[in-house]
């Protein structure tokens, strides 16, 4: 109860960039717990740990002990296991995935907590709500990036290619995929030109400059595939 009273008084604590839902009543729970996932870029077609962390705002514990419910949409995935003793920092966790589970955005929580504080001979077991959500998408990158000057056209030149869960390599972008040209000017990156990828993966936009210049080429994230950006280029 001594713990208990201590956290009623504890201020709250919240971290940035978070975006967590469910968090129930104070009174509901021993202590909040927030889920700190991490997005996947996959580039190959090995299985592979997951990891994120569980942090809390219970002070230091003997034993903190999460399980933690792994969803993509409504379909239940699994629940992960992990602990750590005589802390008072976040747990590491991790969630095993595969490509046959496919790609996504999928769910962290909720979890159910046990903890135990041999100072006090204290203990206590909830269910904390809160979630988190992390994105399993195939990873992309520029080759091949190039420029080119002829008189007043500078020519951006790249292949574009991303790793295909599907046939587990990496392959050639779509013709037609749109790509954008952007300029350095007074500090900042700004658009120029959109251009379409061609056959092969290959990709050639031209604009004119009056002087040397900074360049990149920008692949927009999709439902399947990350982003990318290419090399900065200057002429």
């Amino acid at each position: 109860m001594r713990r208990r009273l201590a956290l009623l008084l504890a201020p709250i604590i919240s971290f940035a960039g978070l975006a967590l839902v469910g968090i129930g009543p104070a009174q509901a729970q021993d202590f909040d717990v927030w889920i700190v996932p991490r997005h996947v870029k996959v580039n190959s077609g090995a299985c592979r740990d997951i990891p994120f962390t569980v942090r809390h705002n219970g002070g230091y514990l003997d034993r903190f002990v999460a399980e933690v419910e792994v969803w993509k949409g409504s379909k239940y995935m699994d629940q992960t296991y992990d602990y750590v003793y005589d802390s008072a920092g976040a747990l590491r966790g991790s969630y095993f995935w595969c490509p046959y589970e496919g790609l996504g955005t999928f769910r962290l929580g909720p979890t159910q907590v046990e903890w135990n504080d041999y100072s006090y001979d204290d203990e206590g077991s909830f269910r904390d709500r809160s979630i988190a959500r992390f994105q399993v998408l195939q990873a992309s990158n520029f080759r091949k990036v190039r420029i080119a000057k002829r008189g007043a056209v500078r020519t951006v030149h790249a292949r574009l290619v991303y790793f295909d869960t599907g046939s587990e390599s990496w392959e050639v972008a779509p013709k037609g995929t749109p790509i954008r040209l952007q300029r350095m000017a007074g500090g900042r990156w700004t658009y120029l030109k959109t251009g379409r990828v061609g056959k092969g993966g290959y990709i050639s936009i031209s604009v004119k400059a009056q002087r040397a210049r900074e360049y990149r080429l920008i692949f927009g994230k999709t439902s399947r595939t990350w982003g990318a950006n290419s090399l900065v280029l200057r002429k």
